[in-house]
């Protein structure tokens, strides 16, 4: 019986050696995620900044966090709509894009306003980017190497949940965090064996 064009793809990649362009995908896509990370955590490093400069009170400095929290929302939920239409790797290079042109014009923001607007739309390039590019990495790796390709997402997701517990402990929280209660469970255990 003869194959399939989609049966003979999915075989060959399954099959693949691991090649110096496996290598340097998943390493483009970790750098990406680092830089994400990166923004994220340099951003909170400058809101006590613009604050002392009187570039933005307190309360609106927040704003500016809340804004990228927004757009990370929507461009996690959004996505998929997109990448089952135009494909991943459009979407994934739309999305860093659209996440570092609005980082740099976000940094040469003259005021509040325009900052906030800035990184909600770069927060919608990360959120859509953040989920897809392990999914991305992993759909092209070598079937002997996928699970490891996926396994920095996997971990990442158990150092926040440790890094959560930690401070609830810390707080004197006796309560369970979200992704550990009852209801979750489920989910909790489809992930990990994805992750494998």
């Amino acid at each position: 019986m003869a194959q399939t064009i989609q049966e003979f793809v999915g075989n060959t990649l399954d099959e693949a050696r691991i090649t110096k362009t496996h290598v340097w995908v998943i390493a483009l896509i970790a750098a990406g995620y680092f830089v994400d990370v990166l923004d994220l955590i340099v951003l909170g490093a400058l809101i006590p900044d613009m604050v002392a400069t009187k570039f933005a009170t307190a309360a609106e400095a927040g704003w500016i966090g809340s804004a990228t929290l927004i757009g990370l929302f929507i461009g996690s939920f959004g996505q998929g709509q997109f990448t089952d239409r135009l494909g991943r790797r459009a979407i994934y290079q739309f999305n860093l894009l659209l996440f570092g042109a609005f980082t740099i014009f976000g940094a040469l923001a003259p005021n509040l306003l325009i900052l906030a607007i800035c990184r909600f739309i770069a927060g919608i390039g990360l959120g859509a980017e953040q989920p897809l590019c392990w999914a991305y990495a992993s759909e092209y790796a070598p079937k002997a190497i996928r699970g490891r390709v996926s396994l920095p997402a996997t971990l990442s997701r158990y150092a926040r949940l440790a890094r959560n517990l930690d401070r609830d402990r810390r707080r004197g929280a006796h309560h369970l965090p979200v992704s550990l209660q009852p209801s979750r469970i489920p989910s909790l255990a489809r992930h990990t064996r994805q992750g494998r």
